[in-house]
């Protein structure tokens, strides 16, 4: 990564290397592209990648009333219809999965009512489900769903919701079930949801970390350490991976839980076992899968998904107990967050307090974990028009465009990045509009108003027709776009909340929609780079700096830049990613590093891609913007700063 002043010299560099979220590939990355085993696979995927032992497979169902009720007993689909996800991850233990269950809509207060995946690959038929789903020649004692020891069940409040989650052991792994429907059941034994499993992308929300050490008072086991790492999801589950040495030779089944306590010097203090149980039964127990193995060796490496009730920040801080063979308490550590803080969940960044969100961006700027949090993110699911009047516009019907477009609000107010990715547009459609609009609907492609901008700010005409940053899409032979633009309409996250994003064709024609929604924001990899003075330059003294790039699922990335001994006042002065994986010489680092096949250098000021210091010579500033190159593209390349000349 190359830093430059403000004339454009090269005054600064560093190596992009992988940061402490290193997740190599984006959403569908479990299933296997290349044929291989996926069972042979395992042990692969125990690889240490990051904070996170990459070894579990998530699959998830979206919940809703069946198709098609045939028969007396069924319930019409039109009345009550359940809404809601099921989130299935699979154990490192073949067969073995962690089920959790957000649903709505559900018969109130059903206790004990049943959940189970079945053979049947559609939801289309309540009476064509077939038998429930394991695996015969592995479960001996008959059918594990309808084991009283690790009940497959789910409890509802009086309005008919369920948070329910159990572990399972049904020899069955993540492949087998992929594509087989998950069914609902109410306490008369009638089917009443459905869904059907599907891959689910990994990324976590937060991480806490705990060192072990022995647990006071007990002076046994010399030699033992051992480190916990709990990664949360946005559903409430985590997944707990446990690696310790000096521990008892071929301990199986042995406990590891986090307790009441926020201590591990009293033992007095630390407590019992820490969960919600006005929600679920204790889940620290083996049954549900809270337990390590050793080696012969007594070490220990093992990872489990769990639910406990409790959130990422109300685990903070509390005590994690490792437990030896006879359930004497031998290790205790504390949870700290850890490189990967995300405070909050899907909708945070809207203001539910009525605070002024302008008067709060300097709050926002607070650093947590690795990521400066001071930028907002809406999206839209396109589709086509709900209803075409006019006979220009083409019929909904037809090659009807699907997928999603983003927008990251940068901290210039009144800027953003928008990124697209969508099918089903017309073929080799060059220079094609995407537009924001007033409208806050998608029903009528005549009412959409005019293009969305703040007249009172923008000088010059409207930012959305502009020449030198287009806001365009261009399309493959067979219609999809990865299109990626910035902009400054001096219009901000709040005041484009809610308004429509409309696709356009190459007659002029408004093809696709979708309504600007609040968008989680959870990266799935991190790159950092420690910057220093660029190879032969000697100017700048006491002049260092940091990268970090923070990347999403849709390839996008937010950079932030922070430096010190930089030029005073140095404005729009470049960083950028070059083609070069040194910065030892100044002839290898080569140009700008981007795909240039499916888009021009974003690597320009117009896209955002600049820093500015203070009269201290001081650079804090993050931005978004999307080059074509992945995660693992951008892995080990040079970041460069440059000068103001």
């Amino acid at each position: 990564v190359v830093v430059h002043a403000k004339d454009g010299t090269r005054v600064g560099c560093g190596l992009l290397r992988a940061g402490s979220l290193d997740v190599a590939s984006s959403k569908g990355a479990a299933k296997d592209k290349t044929g291989k085993d996926e069972k042979a696979d395992k042990k692969d995927k125990k690889e240490k990648k990051g904070y996170e032992l990459v070894r579990t497979d998530i699959l998830s169902a979206d919940i809703s009333g069946f198709q098609n009720y045939i028969g007396g007993a069924a319930v019409a689909a039109t009345t009550n219809t359940p809404t809601g996800k099921v989130i299935v991850r699979f154990n490192e233990d073949v067969g073995s999965f962690h089920l959790k269950a957000n649903i709505n809509g559900l018969e109130a207060n059903c206790n004990n009512c049943a959940i189970r995946i079945h053979e049947a690959t559609s939801c289309a038929n309540s009476n064509l489900l077939g038998k429930t789903y394991y695996d015969e020649s592995e479960i001996f004692g008959g059918d594990p769903w309808n084991s009283t020891v690790t009940p497959a069940t789910y409890n509802t409040t009086s309005s008919g919701y369920t948070d329910a989650a159990f572990t399972l052991f049904t020899g069955r792994d993540m492949k087998d079930n992929l594509d087989r429907a998950v069914v609902i059941y109410r306490s008369d034994g009638t089917p009443f949801g459905c869904g059907i499993l599907t891959e689910e992308p990994h990324e976590p929300i937060g991480l806490l970390e705990a060192n072990i050490e022995r647990y006071p008072g007990f002076n046994g086991l010399n030699g033992f350490s051992g480190r916990v790492q709990m990664s949360f999801f946005l559903d409430g589950a985590f997944e707990l991976t446990f690696q310790g040495i000096g521990l008892e030779a071929n301990c199986n089944d042995c406990g590891i839980h986090v307790h009441e306590g926020v201590t591990c010097n009293n033992a007095s203090l630390v407590g019992g076992h820490y969960w919600d149980n006005t929600v679920l039964s204790d889940p620290w127990v083996a049954d549900q899968g809270a337990f390590y193995t050793t080696s012969s060796m007594g070490v220990a490496d093992r990872a489990f998904y769990l639910y406990s009730g409790k959130t990422y920040q109300e685990n903070m801080d509390h005590a994690v107990v490792v437990h030896a063979k006879d359930g004497t308490r031998v290790g205790c550590g504390l949870l700290r967050a850890g490189s990967l803080d995300v405070a909050s969940s899907k909708g945070a960044a809207k203001d539910k307090t009525g605070k002024d969100e302008k008067a709060d961006k300097k709050d926002k700027k607070e650093k947590k974990g690795y990521e400066l949090v001071r930028t907002d993110i809406l999206s839209a699911d396109i589709s086509g028009f709900q209803n075409y009047i006019g006979g220009a516009a083409v019929a909904a019907t037809t090659n009807t465009p699907t997928g999603k477009v983003i927008v990251r609000f940068n901290e210039d107010v009144g800027s953003f990045h928008l990124k697209a990715n969508i099918n089903g547009l017309e073929a080799n459609c060059n220079n094609c509009a995407i537009r924001i609009h007033e409208a806050t609907s998608c029903a009528n492609s005549n009412l959409l108003g005019k293009t969305y901008y703040d007249e009172s700010e923008i000088f010059g005409g409207d930012p959305w027709n502009s020449t030198v940053t287009p806001a365009t899409y261009n399309t493959t032979s067979s219609g999809y776009t990865d299109a990626a633009f910035t902009l400054f309409t001096g219009r901000d996250m709040k005041d484009n909340l809610d308004r429509a994003v409309v696709i356009y064709r190459s007659d002029g024609t408004p093809f696709g929609c979708g309504i600007l929604t609040e968008e989680p924001h959870e990266p799935i990899g991190l790159l950092e780079a420690n910057i220093e003075r660029y190879p032969g330059f000697n100017g700048l003294n006491g002049f260092s700096g940091r990268v970090q790039m923070s990347f999403f699922l849709d390839g996008a990335f937010e950079l932030t830049f922070q430096g010190i001994g930089l030029e005073a006042n140095c404005n729009d002065c470049g960083i950028h990613v070059h083609e070069g994986v040194t910065c030892n010489n100044a002839s290898l680092v080569g140009g700008h590093y981007w795909d240039n096949t499916v888009l021009s250098d974003p690597w320009v000021a117009d896209q955002g891609a600049f820093y500015t210091t203070s009269s201290m010579g001081v650079a804090d500033r993050a931005f978004y913007l999307y080059s074509g190159k992945t995660y693992q593209e951008n892995m080990d390349h040079a970041v460069v700063v440059h000068a103001k000349d």
